[in-house]
């Protein structure tokens, strides 16, 4: 997504891939803790969970497929 490269050539820092996977761990996590109630968070449903997972997904497949398709152009 970030590179116009397949993104198995193209990995991404260490560091950048922590603190993403961190934060999304954290976000996702948040609305199961005790900090839910003073934060006024909600759990998402699993189901719709799993549609964002499909969908992020959708997208970097086809992010992906266009990227060998569509000329760069700067």
């Amino acid at each position: 997504l970030r590179t116009g490269r397949v993104a198995f050539r193209s990995r991404p820092g260490r560091g950048l891939l922590v603190a993403s996977v961190g934060v999304a761990a954290v976000t996702a996590a948040l609305p199961f803790t005790p900090l839910r109630g003073p934060l006024g968070l909600v759990p998402l449903p699993l189901a719709l969970l799993g549609a964002l997972a499909a969908l992020t997904a959708i997208y970097w497949g086809a992010n992906e497929a266009l990227k060998t398709r569509v000329p760069v152009s700067v």
